[in-house]
């Protein structure tokens, strides 16, 4: 286990030679423009299809007025921390400037100076070569793998002292990398999931992910790492995958365990038909209120308010032979409502963010009667369609955070109400595939 600068002086050797060669040069080049590109174009969402997961901040300038601004969900933390994790990852001294990659004004990294003059010398006067063809493209994809490894360390956040230790020589999956080429040359937003991003994160700590897409924590080589988000269950505009690296190992009643995966087991039991006479008249309508549906009155005021002040969340785990298996549940209700806590992810970066000028206490009538109070455990209202847009659904929250985690949950993105009035909310739920405000 080594440094992140000892690991990039390491990587960068191994895939340009030695620092003074043209390669290696072009590279440093490149890396602070393909940071950018990758923190501002890169995308959550679940396929191409995901059409409303591709709005980038010029689709959204049309949305944006003076009065509210609208911020998408970001996976990565800011541009300051990654120009510092990169300025370490290309070994540079601490009396030296990191690398400025807050305005990067180039579109391709084609574009640069210094790349475009090592892809001409790897192309000769018979562009048909083969060997030439190779060549060019594998330095490209160096470069790549250069800015999924600045990326991917990027979301680390360590207890230790001397920060996140990656393994040397770990054969990192290829999907993460080949998505950074693409949106480095592409000039245009590209989709991906966070189990991609999160392979390729995990696999240079030296760590396994046997099943992807149910990975939720890890421990090996003395360093544990799980969601942030999971600890916190806050939701924020930007950092939304950030890892938690701690030192220590991994043990549940006495026994040791690397893996915790998301267990569908707990999340079937939960989700049982609990009957009515099992549970009694009284706490079976005390369920049932959590799951209420119900129209707003027509030209009646809506107000910010909690309708969930005794919403709690429990982790529930279950030991196997071979890893811890966990789902996140409501533990007031008897039927134990669980769900995967991983889709709270690539929903929030599917969410918009929404800030306003208005005083955030203000109500507001809403001048359609399609507009219902729902809850984090039902966000489509009773009679709600696929093809219906008109109907819009708010989750009255307050800044009920376990209430808005939960919610997201669902994994549905949504419109998040941070420092805004609700209207300024409603007005642009129709941007999210959800079409709901969590307030």
């Amino acid at each position: 286990m080594v440094s992140v600068a000892t690991y990039g002086k390491a990587k960068l050797q191994q895939r340009f030679g030695y620092p003074r060669g043209p390669q290696y040069r072009a590279c440093l080049q490149a890396l602070p423009v393909g940071c950018y590109l990758a923190r501002e174009r890169l995308y959550s969402g679940n396929g191409d299809e995901d059409i409303r997961a591709t709005l980038s901040a010029k689709n959204l300038h049309q949305w944006t007025t003076p009065e509210a601004k609208i911020t998408k969900g970001c996976i990565f933390s800011s541009l300051q921390h990654i120009s510092q994790v990169l300025h370490e990852y290309i070994g540079g001294s601490d009396d030296s400037p990191s690398p400025n990659i807050d305005n990067a004004n180039v579109e391709n990294i084609l574009d640069l100076s210094l790349v475009h003059l090592v892809q001409s010398q790897l192309r000769p006067l018979d562009q048909q070569s083969p060997g030439s063809q190779k060549n060019e493209l594998t330095f490209l994809q160096n470069i790549s793998d250069c800015v999924a490894d600045v990326m991917a360390v990027s979301l680390f956040n360590s207890a230790e002292p001397r920060g996140v230790q990656l393994c040397f020589g770990s054969k990192t999956p290829r999907r993460f990398n080949k998505t950074i080429h693409y949106l480095l040359l592409a000039e245009e937003t590209s989709i991906t999931s966070v189990d991609i991003i999160l392979q390729w994160a995990v696999t240079i700590l030296g760590h396994d992910i046997p099943e992807p897409g149910v990975w939720a924590m890890s421990s090996r080589y003395d360093q544990t790492v799980y969601p942030q988000i999971f600890s916190t269950q806050e939701l924020q505009r930007e950092g939304i995958l950030t890892l938690e690296c701690v030192p220590g190992v991994l043990i549940w009643n006495e026994q040791q365990y690397n893996y915790v995966r998301i267990s569908e087991d707990l999340i079937l039991r939960a989700s049982d038909y609990v009957n009515t006479d099992d549970l009694g008249l009284e706490v079976y309508k005390e369920e049932s209120s959590i799951n209420e549906r119900v129209k707003f009155a027509s030209q009646a005021p809506v107000f910010p308010h909690d309708n969930f002040p005794d919403l709690d969340l429990e982790w529930r785990v279950l030991p196997t032979d071979t890893c811890l298996e966990i789902v996140i549940a409501v533990p007031r209700y008897p039927s134990l409502p669980s769900r995967d806590p991983s889709r709270v992810l690539n929903a929030a970066a599917q969410s918009l963010f929404v800030d306003c000028k208005h005083d955030r206490n203000t109500s507001f009538v809403p001048q359609t009667e399609n507009i219902y109070r729902t809850s984090p455990l039902q966000l489509e209202p009773e009679d709600w369609e696929p093809n219906k847009d008109s109907v819009i659904s708010i989750v009255q929250c307050d800044g009920n955070e376990k209430a808005r985690f939960y919610a997201l949950t669902a994994s549905l993105g949504g419109i998040i109400r941070m420092d805004s009035c609700i209207e300024c909310c409603v007005q642009r739920a129709g941007l999210v595939p959800g079409r709901f405000v969590v307030c």
